[in-house]
């Protein structure tokens, strides 16, 4: 027997791959620095300092690689330096772009209105290109309406009334 709806979309990640390997880089480059420069400092405070700085080069080598946005049938996961935050799908009422700033200067992100109200910007996937962003936005605009076809518990986004 066949399923009359479609197949879910694959989960994908979304990300900036330069800002990842900039900050991949910075990362090693501290840990390098400070590694050498700790065993040749004179005192307690430079030793203290060295080995801060070390532990900060570690946590950029280790957590750069996961940062991001994780798109999956289950919802939107934004993966920081600091923070992981998960939306699911069924809390998500509308998908579109904000953008800050002026004129050239001007960044846009994706961002997410929650059925409560709260607006949520995916600062991970801010890019000054709007072909960038209107990208990123379709993948989650296809996956969001994928799940409401197919979840008997959420609300079509025209029959929710905003907060």
């Amino acid at each position: 027997m066949t399923s009359s709806s479609p197949p879910p979309p694959p989960s994908i990640t979304l990300g900036r791959g330069g800002q990842q390997l900039v900050m991949l880089l910075l990362g090693i480059f501290s840990v390098l620095v400070a590694g050498v420069n700790l065993f040749g400092a004179d005192d307690v405070f430079g030793a203290g300092l060295f080995a801060w700085w070390l532990l900060m080069g570690a946590w950029l080598v280790i957590r750069t690689p996961r940062v991001g946005v994780r798109v999956s049938v289950d919802g939107i996961t934004e993966r920081e330096l600091w923070r992981s935050r998960r939306v699911p799908w069924c809390d998500v009422q509308l998908i579109d772009v904000e953008t800050q700033g002026l004129g050239p200067g001007a960044t846009g992100a994706p961002r997410v209105v929650r059925k409560s109200g709260e607006r949520l910007r995916f600062t991970a996937l801010a890019s000054y290109s709007p072909r960038v962003v209107d990208s990123d936005v379709a993948v989650l605009q296809t996956h969001h309406g994928t799940h409401l076809s197919a979840c008997p518990d959420c609300v079509p986004r025209d029959q929710v009334v905003p907060g």
